[in-house]
């Protein structure tokens, strides 16, 4: 990041503040190694869902992330040694120990720590994101959903990064390789928060596989296009490249039939984006009924299998609790940034019928009744929302099928 942009971002503020108690901490070891070593420490804390962090465990863990960064680099001919550098610090368990015990970490017993602010996690999670987009280790985004706050953090860290078409090609290959749509999902949702410029061939590479990409990544994919093309920032150099190329396709997804029977959630996001750009760019679309209001609870399934599968292995209950936890955590993002208004009401659906259905993660059951309340600050935003009136019928749905009176 540049120093002068760097006081004007959250990010930079954060960098720069904890570079400061990295500074005063006693340790005797390079700062950029100590930022990069307390980076891999939120990394694996986020990766496994853990509160806290064994000293045994980091370092077994620590050494097998740099054997395995040493082999990607090799084969990608990149030359970065950022989370190796800071692999290398906690691989040994004096060290590591030394470094947990100072700075922003606090004991919880014998050998293990956890953050002193989750504040400091989320934003060590996003540069450890961003370290990954630069040298596209996309493997590393396999196991879990990210979270919009990751997304945006780590498009702050990389405002002048390009994304090329050797970068989208690689995630894709890697996606179909390992059968893995979170490596693809959480890549291009990434590009929706940032301001940084793509190849024209990378966003078209990207746009050419989306009708053969899984559910969830096309879905998310679908939304991170639009989002970027709604947004025009004038720092996006890319901005119009996404609106032509989102225009054609929500048409195409909003008024296909197969679309709405088959992935009716998809198909209404398309349309709400659809009539987004109606107003906001003056486009005249070919008149078409909102999805939305043909919906049958026949479609349920279709929805809910966004976000929850019953089968029992260890992957597919950590990669449905994240999404879950990502789709319900962007509701409070919406009240700083009105943008993903249609992002995050769309995003809640599948989640409130996991809800409903009670199949939900313990975060939502604590959490989905605060936010469809009649008096919390998300729903008077969603209602404040005029560019798209129909995301408040679907809010009211909500309210209606979990039992909270509007």
């Amino acid at each position: 990041m540049l120093e002068s942009t760097r006081f004007k971002t959250k990010a930079g503020i954060l960098q720069t503040t904890l570079e400061t108690i990295l500074d005063r901490s006693t340790l005797d070891l390079p700062l950029e190694r100590l930022m990069n070593a307390i980076t891999l420490v939120a990394w694996r804390c986020f990766a496994a869902f853990r509160g806290e962090i064994d000293v045994t465990d980091l370092v077994f863990e620590c050494t097998a992330l740099a054997n395995a960064w040493r082999i990607h680099l090799y084969a990608i001919g990149h030359a970065s040694s950022d989370p190796i550098q800071g692999a290398e610090l906690l691989s040994d368990k004096d060290q590591c120990r030394h470094i947990l015990r100072r700075g922003i970490f606090i004991p919880t017993g014998p050998d293990r720590f956890r953050f002193s602010h989750k504040e400091w996690e989320d934003f060590l999670v996003a540069r450890y994101f961003a370290m990954c987009i630069k040298d596209q280790n996309f493997g590393e985004f396999e196991n879990r959903a990210f979270t919009y706050y990751t997304f945006q953090s780590a498009s702050e860290q990389l405002r002048d990064h390009t994304i090329t078409e050797e970068a989208v090609q690689r995630a894709l290959t890697l996606t179909i390789k390992r059968n893995n749509q979170f490596i693809i999902g959480n890549f291009t949702a990434f590009l929706g928060s940032s301001y940084g410029p793509i190849e024209p061939r990378a966003l078209d590479m990207i746009l050419s596989s989306l009708d053969q990409l899984p559910r969830v990544a096309r879905y998310i994919t679908l939304g991170i296009v639009c989002e970027r093309a709604l947004r025009a920032h004038p720092d996006d150099h890319s901005a119009l490249l996404f609106r032509k190329r989102a225009i054609g396709l929500v048409d195409r997804y909003a008024t296909s039939q197969d679309i709405i029977r088959y992935h009716p959630l998809l198909a209404s996001y398309a349309w709400c984006w659809r009539r987004a750009f109606e107003k906001k760019f003056n486009i005249s679309f070919l008149q078409a009924e909102w999805p939305g209001r043909m919906y049958t609870f026949d479609q349920d399934e279709a929805i809910l299998d966004l976000v929850y599968q019953s089968r029992n292995d260890e992957m597919t209950r950590s990669q449905q609790r994240s999404l879950q936890i990502a789709f319900l955590q962007i509701q409070y993002h919406l009240l700083e940034v009105p943008i993903i208004t249609n992002v995050a009401v769309h995003h809640l659906w599948p989640v409130v019928l996991s809800y409903v259905r009670g199949v939900c993660e313990p975060e939502i059951s604590a959490s989905l009744p605060h936010i469809l309340s009649p008096m919390s600050a998300v729903t008077k935003a969603v209602r404040r929302y005029d560019l798209i009136p129909e995301l408040k019928v679907i809010w009211e749905r909500y309210q209606h099928i979990c039992g909270i009176t509007s």
